[in-house]
């Protein structure tokens, strides 16, 4: 953009000062005397307001001085952003995947994920969990999520039901619920012959053993009576626990077969296999790695945070891409590109100034409206809610170059005229058609991108009128009042 700019306006100041007057000559010759421009009257109309503007030239100084000082603060708070989602025309297919990514939760963006890539599926499933421990990771995704839990060994795996146990258990309740009449005369049974032993005891005098007999004899009794209450339900039970055992096998088979599954690895590889090609491409890479996708807190997305977080997963020697490593990577390049162009441009510019002026009272002068006109753009850009971005960001250099015009033309022709107070005002009045007609023929180029479908044009626009309209009045008002010296009397010390 420097490159092709740089040339333009070279050949357009040679065509100015080459083939400008040759061809006011060539009209002059053409007409045979006759074609004789005329001036429009206008210096004798502003010379009466330039001499009441600089008779207050003081309180026009300090205004300026003081409202660009005001203003410096909210300029100074003009950020940076990398593509924001208005520079680009929106049209009806992007609302309606906007639309579809909003309902599913934004489970297909991409916007501000980190990209993980493993090898393997141990290693997938190591990383995932140490992800996992990480207070700014929000979400994770991955082929894994495809499978049950069960099917990748999780914690409530079918794996970890105790099968043989209830073999066990289903095999005893069904003997003992057909033989229920005889467990309670068996326990009956053993009632009466713990009560005979307890005759024996007390008899040889052994208290402590009859003691406990008597206490088992009638925990026995209470036994038998309870699970006599039972008995005329015996009958319900027995299906049940028919059903019961119907289950069981239906589980077991089931488990029989998913320990005839493959290990981890190679399930995950034959369920990529199978995927469709966008969905494979979103899970597992052409290298056959494994992508893991991560979706941050808010918190992490910017700043020193997020710097942390990078610098942690380079700590974890972790292969990864982000999102948002990316934005605040470009934001980087474009912050100090910007110092460096606007820096560079501002050297240039005031040493260009000093050689053109040989007075550095004059080139600081001729300069200064440039210094208003871009605080003041900065501040309407906050006041607009506008941030830098990589197309307006181009428009630093550019007022830089386009704004200073106007304050040397001014400062040129009043220095012609001289320092008093009246040929101030003439030369003043005599530039400031010429400055206007100059300045708003560039304006209105930028005001054409007013109508652009492109967001990021219009909002290029709003910058440049921003700038070259404050440099603009800057230079018709501050210049003059800033050159002008006081007028002495013929003979005065």
């Amino acid at each position: 953009m420097g490159i092709i700019m740089a040339l333009g306006i070279f050949f357009a100041l040679g065509s100015a000062l080459l083939i400008g007057p040759a061809l006011l000559v060539a009209a002059y010759r053409a007409s045979q005397g006759r074609f004789r421009p005329r001036g429009l009257g206008y210096e004798r109309k502003l010379f009466r307001p330039y001499r009441l503007l600089l008779y207050n030239r003081w309180a026009v100084i300090a205004l300026t001085i003081l409202l660009t000082g005001a203003v410096a603060y909210q300029a100074s708070r003009v950020e940076f952003e990398f593509v924001p989602g208005e520079l680009s025309p929106t049209t009806e297919a992007q609302r309606v995947a906007q639309e579809a990514m909003r309902a599913l939760g934004g489970e297909i963006a991409f916007n501000d994920d980190f990209l993980i890539f493993v090898r393997g599926s141990r290693m997938l499933r190591e990383v995932t969990a140490d992800l996992s421990s990480h207070p700014g990771v929000r979400s994770i995704r991955s082929v894994r999520d495809l499978l049950p839990t069960e099917l990748l060994r999780g914690e409530a795996a079918f794996q970890e039901i105790p099968i043989a146990s209830l073999d066990a258990f289903l095999s005893l309740l069904e003997e003992n619920l057909r033989e229920w009449e005889g467990r309670i005369a068996q326990a009956r049974n053993l009632a009466v012959a713990l009560a005979r032993g307890e005759l024996v005891a007390a008899t040889m005098g052994a208290g402590e053993i009859a003691a406990a007999a008597s206490k088992l004899a009638d925990s026995l009794f209470r036994l038998a009576d309870a699970m006599e209450a039972y008995s005329p339900r015996v009958p319900e039970f027995l299906p049940a626990v028919t059903s019961m055992r119907a289950d069981y096998e239906i589980i077991r088979g089931f488990l029989e077969r998913l320990q005839a599954l493959p290990p981890e690895e190679e399930l995950l590889r034959r369920l990529v296999e199978v995927l469709p090609g966008d969905l494979r491409a979103y899970y597992y890479t052409s290298e056959g790695a494994y992508v893991i996708h991560l979706g941050l807190d808010p918190q992490y997305l910017e700043g020193k945070k997020l710097d942390r977080f990078i610098a942690w997963l380079e700590e974890k020697g972790y292969r990864y891409f982000g999102f948002p490593e990316v934005r605040l990577r470009l934001r980087q390049y474009m912050q100090r590109d910007f110092a460096i162009s606007t820096s560079l441009a501002g050297i240039l510019i005031l040493g260009v100034l000093l050689l053109n002026f040989r007075s550095l009272r004059a080139a600081v002068v001729a300069a200064m409206p440039l210094v208003v006109g871009y605080t003041w753009m900065l501040a309407g850009m906050k006041f607009l809610g506008i941030e830098f971005n990589f197309i307006n960001i181009s428009i630093s250099p550019l007022l830089i170059g386009l704004g200073v015009d106007a304050g040397i033309h001014v400062a040129h022709r009043v220095l012609e005229e001289g320092p008093g107070q009246s040929a101030v005002a003439r030369g003043a009045a005599a530039s400031t058609m010429p400055v206007l007609g100059a300045s708003l023929t560039t304006m209105v180029v930028f005001a054409a991108l007013l109508w652009a479908n492109t967001p990021g044009l219009r909002i290029l626009g709003v910058c440049a009128l921003l700038g070259l309209g404050f440099s603009l009045i800057a230079s018709l008002l501050f210049v003059p009042a800033a050159l002008v010296r006081v007028e002495r009397p013929p003979g005065a010390r």
